[in-house]
């Protein structure tokens, strides 16, 4: 669960007058898209999470069985990550370990979602990756992105000049 929490962790969103700086929108060339799409995903990627999360809590607030669904599997969630201390949980005659039942617990969380949320749900998720992408293809590269980005191809240089360890191959 531990490792969970730390895949799950993002950075903090940078400077939001900086992410919906209109001046920094403009249509990029075609030879720069994917450069621009990778760092600037790389870049904002806290703040895509925030506008993610508040699109599909806009959907849930918007959508009362949605919402009391929500409720519920949130409560079910905070129950097995924060206050389930045991490595297993008895039920009837059957031990059931932690793992397991958080795998169960996803299953059921995206089933419930899906029945009583359904396409409002995806329609939420659809509009969040259509904002996200759009972001990310008409904002121009931040100066960070761009430093990160050519930090990147300089570690991909190095990695091709000397080994994936950084150290010179041995020549016999």
């Amino acid at each position: 669960i531990a490792q969970l929490k730390h895949k799950l962790a993002l950075p903090s969103p940078h400077s939001w007058k900086d992410f919906a700086d209109l001046k920094e929108f403009k249509i990029p060339k075609s030879s720069a898209i994917t450069d621009r799409l990778l760092d600037n995903t790389e870049y904002w990627k806290g703040n895509y999470a925030v506008v993610a999360v508040a699109c599909l809590l806009l959907t849930i607030f918007l959508n009362p069985a949605l919402l009391i669904v929500s409720i519920v599997i949130g409560a079910l969630w905070v129950y097995l990550l924060y206050f389930q201390r045991r490595p297993y949980i008895q039920l009837g005659s059957i031990n059931v370990a932690q793992s397991q039942l958080i795998y169960v617990a996803a299953v059921f969380s995206v089933i419930c979602f899906l029945w009583y949320g359904g396409f409002v749900f995806l329609w939420g998720l659809a509009f969040a990756a259509l904002l996200v992408g759009a972001h990310a293809f008409l904002r121009q590269r931040p100066l960070g992105a761009k430093a990160q980005s050519m930090l990147r191809d300089a570690r991909g240089v190095i990695d091709g000049e000397y080994g994936a360890g950084g150290a010179l191959y041995a020549t016999p």
